[in-house]
């Protein structure tokens, strides 16, 4: 369909494998596209999805007519998701991501690193696909705290917690977020960690605590 509309409206249209590439190496890219070839772009952003989204930019700001090189290394090398694979080290560390649905819980959980036991602290909103995000991520946790936020569209940390409790990790259920994320923080222990997902908006909360800032 995409392809069809751009034909339709004459626009140009670039598609990643078809008519450029990238090949990632650590934190960065060598990207391959008709007309030259830019190597070792930064990529600052965590998680291998990132390398695809940064060779996607990248090749849009050139058909824009962006050419300056180290200008689009700049801003590789400066740009800041807060909330996305965000890291707080700490005693536990804290790792934020912002997936909330099903493919976005797939990347988070290719992204994390294999075999370190983590307590995920999650909550969810009723009108998303909580049992496709908790299939993505539970087999990558070895605890899971369910929890809710104080809004209509929150789904019930008890509800929540039944649905996790099919998927064979320990299950704990805390309805009040403050609490539950002091919960995450004891179960995980000094030197564990606490990934919290599953909502923007728990993120959100989460980000606020650590930060000191205002959450929602």
């Amino acid at each position: 369909m995409l392809i069809e509309h751009a034909d339709q409206v004459d626009s140009p249209l670039f598609l990643l494998d078809r008519d450029f590439s990238f090949a990632a190496h650590g934190n960065e890219i060598d990207l391959s596209f008709d007309g030259g070839e830019l190597r070792g772009l930064p990529v600052a952003l965590a998680g291998p999805h990132q390398w695809r989204n940064a060779a996607v930019a990248v090749r849009a700001a050139i058909a824009l007519g962006l050419r300056d090189e180290d200008a689009i290394r700049r801003g590789l090398a400066a740009t800041k998701w807060p909330g996305r694979l965000e890291a707080f080290p700490g005693s536990p560390a804290w790792l934020l991501d912002c997936a909330h649905n099903p493919a976005g819980a797939e990347a988070l959980a290719a992204a994390l690193p294999p075999h370190e036991p983590t307590v995920w602290l999650a909550a969810m909103m009723g009108d998303k696909d909580s049992r496709g995000v908790l299939e993505a991520l539970a087999p990558r946790v070895s605890t899971i705290v369910c929890t809710s936020l104080d809004m209509k569209r929150a789904l019930p940390a008890a509800l929540l917690g039944e649905r996790a409790a099919g998927f064979g990790r320990p299950v704990h259920v805390e309805g009040d977020t403050l609490r539950a994320m002091n919960l995450a923080r004891e179960l995980a222990g000094p030197s564990g960690r606490v990934l919290a997902t599953g909502s923007i908006f728990l993120v959100g909360f989460v980000r606020g605590q650590l930060t000191g800032e205002q959450g929602p």
